[in-house]
């Protein structure tokens, strides 16, 4: 992996956040897998599977959003075409709903290259216009995953808290990147 500040999966955060459970205090963190790949097995239709996913994945571990993007290599686009916000913040796919591969050299050469993007805080992000981006939708910290079908880029997964510079610590980035399979 390129050396890309907390954007690598050898980054660890050494920092607990106040009213932090550690990941194996958490039960619910135990049960979330299990709970993605048993609707895997039994899903009829991939656009409530990924609702479903993306819902199940919010409330456990509590962020503010998550959001699914499909690259549309035929038009060179990221598209927006799932979002979780438990109904407390107003949809960013609204704003960011198809984003040109050309506007976000930075991202799309992360995260093609098989790269977790993980800030704790957006600031940090190396690009000017991810940056504003983010904070557009009013996104603190975030961690995206990419999403690969039949060994081929398929988009991305990302979660963000909007109310915190959260830490994204290896447990948890290690269940985002199984639900993240289990998904495709």
């Amino acid at each position: 992996m390129k050396n890309r500040p907390q954007s690598s999966l050898d980054h660890k955060t050494e920092i607990q956040r106040d009213g932090e459970t550690p990941i194996e205090n958490n039960r619910s963190y135990g049960r979330l897998i299990p709970n993605i790949y048993e609707k895997a097995l039994f899903a009829d239709d991939i656009s409530v599977f990924f609702s479903d996913c993306l819902k199940t994945i919010g409330e456990t571990l509590e962020v503010s959003r998550i959001f699914l993007y499909e690259y549309r290599e035929d038009s060179l686009v990221l598209k927006s075409i799932h979002e979780w916000t438990g109904g407390r913040l107003p949809a960013g796919r609204d704003v960011l709903m198809s984003i040109p591969k050309s506007r976000v050299p930075w991202w799309m050469d992360t995260i093609t290259g098989n790269e977790i993007i993980k800030y704790s805080d957006i600031n940090e992000i190396p690009s000017a216009f991810e940056r504003r981006v983010l904070r557009q939708i009013g996104i603190k910290s975030l961690i995206a995953v990419p999403l690969y079908l039949s060994k081929r880029f398929y988009g991305f997964i990302g979660i963000a808290d909007n109310t915190r510079n959260r830490a994204w610590d290896d447990g948890i980035t290690s269940i985002i990147m199984a639900a993240a399979q289990i998904m495709t």
